[in-house]
């Protein structure tokens, strides 16, 4: 599993992928806030709500989103890469103004952390919780799940996303063959948390009863990516060292291809498909 020094050097080209992802949080974050449709908290009880792998920030910055107006809130952003915690402090920024007039009484918070031993977070505070694309990276998921579910209020509900198939990285994997990476597998760089029971034993290792958990799966729509910026994704991404310096009509080729499932792409761009699933827990 990739270090925090890894995700950080990923962390320049996270963006361009992000764009993709942004569809499957905003789904989580429906889901994780549905209990709390009536509840908006108070001044003295704020709503504490928190983001776990945080990365750039697209689930914490959809859980600001997604509150109303009036809403009293904290929202934990957390993550073990410090440079993907800056770029999420430089978009709350950006985001400042905006974000002051339409969301008064919330406040973002971020905070560097391992999502496997999260001890300053105390048992039972929070009111809701998604961890996207977080699990599969863990060197231990059972402690991050275990983590995750200790946190929640009783009645909350946490939401854990992770890819039954991303179509980028079943790419990454090809590329690293193309450039003579003999040990590349599409399953080393996607983690083991991509079907349902995998996530199922997983989350019954670290005590989450059955009754509590509800797995759907979601669809996301193609968007696409220049030819462009999937060059410069694969050069900088220190997830794959293989690639960087991976010549770009190497990429243009492969891209071209047709692997008997449909072209990865054309001329104009990589076509980004996915897969996630979504896996509800829900505190009793």
């Amino acid at each position: 599993m990739a270090s925090a020094a890894e995700w950080d050097g990923a962390a320049g080209s996270y963006h361009s992928f992000a764009r993709f992802t942004e569809q499957f949080a905003r789904h989580a974050v429906a889901t994780a806030l549905g209990p709390l449709s009536t509840r908006t908290g108070t001044e003295e009880q704020p709503l504490m709500l928190l983001d776990v792998a945080s990365g750039t920030g697209v689930a914490a910055f959809g859980l600001i989103d997604a509150l109303p107006a009036n809403a009293w809130a904290t929202v934990l952003a957390t993550d073990f890469a410090e440079a993907m915690l800056g770029q999420l402090r430089a978009k709350a920024s950006q985001r400042a103004e905006d974000d002051a007039a339409k969301h008064p009484h919330v406040t973002l918070q971020a905070e560097r952390m391992d999502a496997q031993d999260m001890p300053s977070v105390r048992d039972a505070t929070m009111d809701a919780a998604t961890m996207v694309f977080g699990l599969h990276n863990l060197p231990n998921p059972v402690s991050g799940a275990r983590e995750f579910y200790r946190v929640l209020r009783p009645g909350a509900k946490g939401v854990i996303v992770t890819w039954h198939w991303n179509k980028l990285r079943e790419f990454i994997a090809q590329m690293r063959l193309e450039v003579g990476d003999v040990e590349a597998k599409a399953a080393d760089y996607i983690g083991p948390m991509t079907n349902e029971g995998e996530m199922r034993r997983c989350l019954h290792e670290a005590g989450i009863p059955d009754a509590c958990i509800v797995v759907d799966m979601v669809k996301g729509l193609p968007m696409q990516m220049s030819l462009e910026e999937l060059v410069v994704y694969l050069r900088t991404n220190s997830l794959v060292p293989a690639l960087r310096e991976v010549d770009a009509s190497l990429v243009r080729r492969v891209v071209s291809e047709d692997r008997g499932f449909g072209a990865w792409g054309d001329d104009s761009g990589f076509i980004l498909w996915g897969t996630a699933m979504e896996v509800s827990v829900t505190k009793p």
